[in-house]
Protein backbone atom coordinates (compact mmCIF):
# COMPACT_ATOMS: atom_id res chain seq x y z
CA UNK A 1 0.00 0.00 0.00
CA UNK A 2 2.81 2.42 0.87
CA UNK A 3 4.48 1.76 -2.50
CA UNK A 4 1.21 2.46 -4.34
CA UNK A 5 0.66 5.67 -2.35
CA UNK A 6 4.19 6.88 -3.15
CA UNK A 7 3.74 6.14 -6.85
CA UNK A 8 0.42 8.01 -6.71
CA UNK A 9 2.24 11.16 -5.50
CA UNK A 10 1.14 10.92 -1.86
CA UNK A 11 3.18 13.63 -0.11
CA UNK A 12 2.25 13.36 3.57
CA UNK A 13 0.64 10.75 5.82
CA UNK A 14 -0.92 11.75 9.13
CA UNK A 15 -0.94 9.40 12.13
CA UNK A 16 -2.93 9.49 15.35
CA UNK A 17 -0.20 8.30 17.71
CA UNK A 18 -0.95 9.92 21.11
CA UNK A 19 1.57 7.96 23.23
CA UNK A 20 4.58 5.66 23.08
CA UNK A 21 3.49 3.84 26.24
CA UNK A 22 1.32 0.76 25.74
CA UNK A 23 -0.47 1.32 29.06
CA UNK A 24 -1.61 4.78 28.00
CA UNK A 25 -2.57 3.57 24.52
CA UNK A 26 -4.78 0.97 26.21
CA UNK A 27 -6.30 3.57 28.56
CA UNK A 28 -7.09 5.76 25.55
CA UNK A 29 -8.71 2.76 23.83
CA UNK A 30 -6.52 3.36 20.79
CA UNK A 31 -6.45 -0.30 19.79
CA UNK A 32 -2.79 -0.06 18.73
CA UNK A 33 0.62 -0.71 20.30
CA UNK A 34 3.94 1.10 20.17
CA UNK A 35 5.31 -1.85 18.19
CA UNK A 36 2.71 -1.24 15.47
CA UNK A 37 3.48 2.49 15.57
CA UNK A 38 7.19 1.83 15.05
CA UNK A 39 6.51 -0.44 12.06
CA UNK A 40 4.12 2.00 10.38
CA UNK A 41 6.35 5.04 10.84
CA UNK A 42 9.42 3.23 9.50
CA UNK A 43 7.54 2.04 6.41
CA UNK A 44 6.52 5.57 5.50
CA UNK A 45 9.82 7.20 6.47
CA UNK A 46 11.80 4.74 4.33
CA UNK A 47 9.44 5.37 1.40
CA UNK A 48 10.11 9.13 1.46
CA UNK A 49 6.52 10.05 2.33
CA UNK A 50 6.49 12.81 4.97
CA UNK A 51 5.03 11.99 8.37
CA UNK A 52 2.69 14.08 10.51
CA UNK A 53 1.75 12.92 13.97
CA UNK A 54 1.74 13.91 17.60
CA UNK A 55 1.99 12.67 21.16
CA UNK A 56 -0.48 14.15 23.63
CA UNK A 57 0.26 13.90 27.34
CA UNK A 58 -2.14 13.93 30.26
CA UNK A 59 -4.47 10.94 29.96
CA UNK A 60 -6.24 9.83 33.15
CA UNK A 61 -3.63 7.07 33.64
CA UNK A 62 -0.64 9.27 32.75
CA UNK A 63 2.17 9.23 35.33
CA UNK A 64 5.69 10.59 35.34
CA UNK A 65 6.86 7.12 34.31
CA UNK A 66 4.53 6.78 31.32
CA UNK A 67 5.24 10.34 30.18
CA UNK A 68 8.99 9.70 30.46
CA UNK A 69 8.60 6.54 28.39
CA UNK A 70 7.06 8.58 25.58
CA UNK A 71 9.65 11.36 25.88
CA UNK A 72 12.50 8.84 25.76
CA UNK A 73 11.00 7.12 22.69
CA UNK A 74 10.64 10.52 21.03
CA UNK A 75 14.32 11.32 21.71
CA UNK A 76 15.34 7.98 20.19
CA UNK A 77 13.36 8.66 17.00
CA UNK A 78 13.93 12.35 16.13
CA UNK A 79 13.79 11.61 12.41
CA UNK A 80 9.98 11.38 12.50
CA UNK A 81 9.48 14.92 13.83
CA UNK A 82 6.53 13.93 16.03
CA UNK A 83 4.93 16.92 17.77
CA UNK A 84 4.46 17.09 21.55
CA UNK A 85 1.47 18.59 23.32
CA UNK A 86 -0.92 18.26 26.23
CA UNK A 87 -4.25 16.54 25.73
CA UNK A 88 -7.34 18.76 25.36
CA UNK A 89 -10.44 17.90 27.38
CA UNK A 90 -13.08 18.52 24.74
CA UNK A 91 -16.75 18.58 25.82
CA UNK A 92 -18.46 15.24 25.30
CA UNK A 93 -15.30 13.13 25.57
CA UNK A 94 -14.60 10.57 28.25
CA UNK A 95 -11.95 12.85 29.75
CA UNK A 96 -14.45 15.70 29.96
CA UNK A 97 -17.06 13.57 31.71
CA UNK A 98 -14.37 12.34 34.13
CA UNK A 99 -13.25 15.92 34.85
CA UNK A 100 -16.82 17.09 35.51
CA UNK A 101 -17.64 14.08 37.71
CA UNK A 102 -14.52 14.59 39.82
CA UNK A 103 -14.90 18.35 40.20
CA UNK A 104 -11.88 19.25 38.07
CA UNK A 105 -14.21 21.22 35.78
CA UNK A 106 -16.50 23.12 38.13
CA UNK A 107 -18.36 25.34 35.66
CA UNK A 108 -19.06 23.70 32.30
CA UNK A 109 -20.22 26.90 30.61
CA UNK A 110 -17.23 28.91 31.78
CA UNK A 111 -14.91 26.11 30.69
CA UNK A 112 -16.20 26.45 27.11
CA UNK A 113 -16.04 30.28 27.30
CA UNK A 114 -12.39 29.93 28.33
CA UNK A 115 -11.70 27.97 25.15
CA UNK A 116 -11.40 24.53 26.77
CA UNK A 117 -8.02 25.26 28.41
CA UNK A 118 -5.62 22.43 29.17
CA UNK A 119 -6.34 20.97 32.61
CA UNK A 120 -4.86 18.19 34.68
CA UNK A 121 -6.81 14.93 34.80
CA UNK A 122 -3.68 12.79 35.08
CA UNK A 123 -1.91 11.15 38.01
CA UNK A 124 1.01 13.61 37.81
CA UNK A 125 1.85 16.07 40.58
CA UNK A 126 2.22 19.78 39.85
CA UNK A 127 6.02 19.42 39.95
CA UNK A 128 5.93 16.52 37.51
CA UNK A 129 3.62 18.44 35.17
CA UNK A 130 5.96 21.44 35.29
CA UNK A 131 8.88 19.23 34.24
CA UNK A 132 6.82 17.74 31.42
CA UNK A 133 5.72 21.20 30.24
CA UNK A 134 9.37 22.23 29.97
CA UNK A 135 10.09 19.19 27.79
CA UNK A 136 7.11 19.92 25.55
CA UNK A 137 8.16 23.55 25.11
CA UNK A 138 11.89 23.04 24.65
CA UNK A 139 12.48 19.69 22.95
CA UNK A 140 10.86 19.84 19.47
CA UNK A 141 12.84 22.75 18.03
CA UNK A 142 16.05 21.64 19.72
CA UNK A 143 16.02 18.37 17.76
CA UNK A 144 15.12 19.88 14.37
CA UNK A 145 17.80 21.46 12.17
CA UNK A 146 17.32 24.23 9.62
CA UNK A 147 17.98 23.59 5.88
CA UNK A 148 21.41 24.42 4.50
CA UNK A 149 22.43 27.00 1.89
CA UNK A 150 19.43 29.25 2.47
CA UNK A 151 19.04 32.01 -0.13
CA UNK A 152 16.56 34.31 -1.88
CA UNK A 153 14.82 35.20 1.39
CA UNK A 154 11.69 37.32 0.97
CA UNK A 155 9.78 38.40 4.07
CA UNK A 156 6.22 39.66 4.06
CA UNK A 157 5.82 41.48 7.39
CA UNK A 158 2.13 42.25 6.80
CA UNK A 159 1.07 38.61 7.10
CA UNK A 160 4.12 37.13 8.90
CA UNK A 161 5.20 34.90 6.03
CA UNK A 162 8.55 34.16 4.42
CA UNK A 163 9.66 32.55 1.15
CA UNK A 164 13.14 31.16 0.48
CA UNK A 165 15.23 28.41 -1.11
CA UNK A 166 17.22 25.83 0.80
CA UNK A 167 18.79 22.39 0.56
CA UNK A 168 17.57 19.30 2.40
CA UNK A 169 19.99 18.01 5.03
CA UNK A 170 19.28 14.39 4.08
CA UNK A 171 19.12 14.16 0.29
CA UNK A 172 20.55 17.54 -0.71
CA UNK A 173 17.55 18.42 -2.91
CA UNK A 174 16.84 22.10 -3.44
CA UNK A 175 13.44 23.13 -2.09
CA UNK A 176 11.39 26.25 -2.67
CA UNK A 177 9.43 27.01 0.50
CA UNK A 178 6.85 29.70 -0.23
CA UNK A 179 4.62 31.75 2.10
CA UNK A 180 5.77 29.90 5.21
CA UNK A 181 4.20 31.30 8.37
CA UNK A 182 6.67 32.12 11.10
CA UNK A 183 5.73 32.38 14.82
CA UNK A 184 4.06 28.97 14.42
CA UNK A 185 4.98 25.37 15.18
CA UNK A 186 5.11 24.50 11.47
CA UNK A 187 8.00 22.51 10.05
CA UNK A 188 9.58 22.46 6.60
CA UNK A 189 9.32 19.18 4.70
CA UNK A 190 11.62 18.19 1.86
CA UNK A 191 9.56 17.61 -1.29
CA UNK A 192 11.81 14.70 -2.30
CA UNK A 193 12.56 12.62 0.80
CA UNK A 194 10.15 13.97 3.43
CA UNK A 195 12.89 15.04 5.88
CA UNK A 196 11.65 17.66 8.36
CA UNK A 197 13.52 20.87 9.09
CA UNK A 198 12.76 23.78 11.37
CA UNK A 199 11.89 27.21 10.07
CA UNK A 200 15.04 29.37 10.24
CA UNK A 201 14.94 32.37 12.55
CA UNK A 202 16.08 35.18 10.30
CA UNK A 203 18.24 38.01 11.64
CA UNK A 204 16.03 40.70 10.11
CA UNK A 205 12.99 39.36 11.97
CA UNK A 206 14.86 39.31 15.28
CA UNK A 207 16.05 42.88 14.67
CA UNK A 208 12.46 44.01 14.07
CA UNK A 209 11.25 42.26 17.24
CA UNK A 210 14.10 43.71 19.32
CA UNK A 211 13.25 47.20 18.08
CA UNK A 212 9.59 46.72 19.02
CA UNK A 213 10.55 45.41 22.47
CA UNK A 214 12.65 48.52 23.12
CA UNK A 215 9.76 50.80 22.12
CA UNK A 216 7.21 48.91 24.23
CA UNK A 217 9.43 48.75 27.30
CA UNK A 218 10.10 52.48 27.09
CA UNK A 219 6.40 53.20 26.74
CA UNK A 220 4.87 50.71 29.19
CA UNK A 221 7.68 49.53 31.46
CA UNK A 222 6.49 45.92 31.36
CA UNK A 223 5.49 43.67 28.47
CA UNK A 224 4.48 40.03 28.00
CA UNK A 225 4.83 37.39 25.35
CA UNK A 226 1.58 35.43 25.10
CA UNK A 227 1.53 31.83 23.89
CA UNK A 228 4.66 29.93 24.89
CA UNK A 229 5.35 27.05 22.51
CA UNK A 230 8.43 25.29 21.15
CA UNK A 231 8.87 27.83 18.33
CA UNK A 232 8.97 30.70 20.83
CA UNK A 233 11.38 28.71 23.00
CA UNK A 234 13.84 28.68 20.09
CA UNK A 235 13.17 32.29 19.06
CA UNK A 236 13.57 33.68 22.59
CA UNK A 237 17.23 32.62 22.67
CA UNK A 238 17.95 35.20 19.98
CA UNK A 239 16.28 38.19 21.66
CA UNK A 240 18.71 40.66 23.25
CA UNK A 241 16.29 41.55 26.09
CA UNK A 242 15.12 37.97 26.78
CA UNK A 243 16.46 38.01 30.36
CA UNK A 244 14.94 41.41 31.20
CA UNK A 245 12.94 41.08 34.43
CA UNK A 246 10.24 43.36 32.99
CA UNK A 247 9.44 40.85 30.25
CA UNK A 248 6.94 38.13 31.17
CA UNK A 249 5.95 34.86 29.54
CA UNK A 250 2.21 34.09 29.65
CA UNK A 251 0.19 31.06 28.55
CA UNK A 252 -3.43 30.05 29.10
CA UNK A 253 -2.45 26.39 29.58
CA UNK A 254 -2.61 25.53 33.28
CA UNK A 255 -0.22 22.66 32.54
CA UNK A 256 2.47 25.13 31.40
CA UNK A 257 1.90 27.69 34.13
CA UNK A 258 4.60 27.45 36.78
CA UNK A 259 7.14 25.75 34.52
CA UNK A 260 10.25 27.60 33.40
CA UNK A 261 11.69 28.63 30.06
CA UNK A 262 15.30 29.83 30.18
CA UNK A 263 14.87 30.64 33.87
CA UNK A 264 11.62 32.57 33.43
CA UNK A 265 8.46 31.25 35.06
CA UNK A 266 5.52 30.89 32.67
CA UNK A 267 2.60 32.84 34.17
Amino acid sequence: MVKILKEGNCVTMGFGLESADNGILKSMRKGITIEQIEKALKLFYDSGIAIQGGFIFGDIEETLETATNTINWWKEHPQYGISLNFITTYPGTGLYKYACKNGIIKDEVQFIKDGCPTINVSKMSSEERAWLAEQIVMLPQSELKKPKNIEEVKINYSNARVSFKGECLSCGSENNWNDVRFFTRNVLTCSECGRKHKIPIFDMIIEAIDASIDLLLNKHGKIAFWGINDYFSDLSKHLKEASNSNIYYVDISKMKQGSKLSGKIIC
